[in-house]
């Protein structure tokens, strides 16, 4: 950026302007142009910028994280990411500068020992409405939770989670 007075900002490059635009770039990688079966956070945790409440702020530094099961995934939000800061750099004429730890290896659980969980929790009813709920939660499965609904809820929990494990 480039510091300048709140008075005159036009002298100025507001490099918080650039950081709430990035921020937002960032999410809609998530919500518009991955697929929403391939899980991904990217996540800002932090944002630095500006020296005083009547200037343009000259500098600005941002850190988060990203993680994802894939490593075709992670390379894609990357990517989309240094496009977001080419196109950030080109309409505000500032320089952005970006680095992104390689990615962490995710943990994947064995098939054998999810689906021997499955079937233990099966023969405990709260086991499985927490599984259901988590299920629920994260893959949108739309369903009653009532008494009659327990053996199709345990069913729906089976399909699903072999589906996730057919994709992985």
């Amino acid at each position: 950026g480039r510091d300048a007075h709140a008075g005159l900002p036009q002298n100025g490059i507001d490099s918080l302007l650039v950081a709430a635009h990035l921020l937002e770039g960032y999410q809609q990688i998530l919500t518009r142009m991955k697929s929403p079966f391939d899980p991904a956070i990217i996540n800002i945790g932090q944002i630095h910028g500006g020296t005083a409440r009547n200037s343009v702020a000259k500098e600005c530094e941002m850190h988060g994280t990203m993680r994802t099961y894939s490593e075709d995934v992670f390379n894609f939000l990357v990517k989309k990411m240094e496009d977001f800061n080419k196109g950030a750099e080109m309409s505000y004429g500032c320089k952005i500068e970006f680095s992104c730890p390689p990615l962490y290896p995710p943990v994947l659980n064995d098939e054998k020992l999810v689906k021997l969980m499955i079937l233990s929790c099966l023969m405990n009813r709260s086991c499985l409405l927490k599984i259901f709920h988590s299920i629920k939660k994260q893959y949108l499965v739309s369903l009653s939770l009532s008494e009659r609904n327990l053996k199709n809820i345990s069913q729906v929990c089976i399909q699903t989670i072999s589906t996730l494990m057919k994709r992985s």
